[in-house]
């Protein structure tokens, strides 16, 4: 039986609402809680593909890491570029962090990708950023390119970039 004094339509609201990426500007996101694992979307950042970094490992033809002993080994690629507001500079932080999806191993279609990057930026946050962190995110934040080594902000969401969003050169 149908209640006629109840609105369905409040209810589909409050659902599509719990079920909707969050909107965060730039310079909320890393004060953001509870970003993992969700798809976002980020507001006034600015891709800066030019200050992208990179950071691999590579296996033995063996299969074994390199010096770690017998441990079957398997190669290892993280690109990350910088998301930051208009008005950012090299000495500021960064609070955000656009990744290169797993299917790509180079820093020539990675760059691609982050330069095919304009307006809002929606994604799924991989993880955040932690100074003291192992993560090959982590590493390639630190490795820094053209020996300029970025800052980035704790709990900054490092967040994956958009599949088939590459642009051909």
């Amino acid at each position: 039986m149908v209640d006629p004094n109840r609105d369905d339509r409040m209810t589909l609201l409050l659902a599509l609402f719990a079920c909707s990426s969050p909107v965060v500007a730039i310079e909320d996101a890393p004060n953001t809680p509870m970003l993992r694992q969700r798809t976002v979307t980020l507001t006034g950042g600015v891709v800066r593909a030019d200050l992208s970094t990179s950071w691999s490992r590579t296996c033995t033809p063996d299969g074994r890491m390199p010096s770690k002993g017998v441990s079957k080994c398997q190669d290892l690629f993280f690109a990350v570029a910088p998301v930051v507001g208009p008005n950012w500079s090299t000495a500021d932080p960064v609070n955000a962090w656009l990744s290169c999806p797993d299917r790509v191993d180079s820093v020539v279609e990675c760059d691609k990708i982050f330069k095919a990057q304009t307006g809002d930026l929606t994604g799924r946050v991989l993880s955040l950023f932690e100074s003291d962190g192992d993560s090959g995110w982590v590493k390639a934040i630190a490795a820094g390119r053209d020996g300029l080594a970025l800052v980035s902000v704790e709990k900054a969401p490092i967040m994956l970039a958009p599949e088939g969003s590459a642009t051909s050169d």
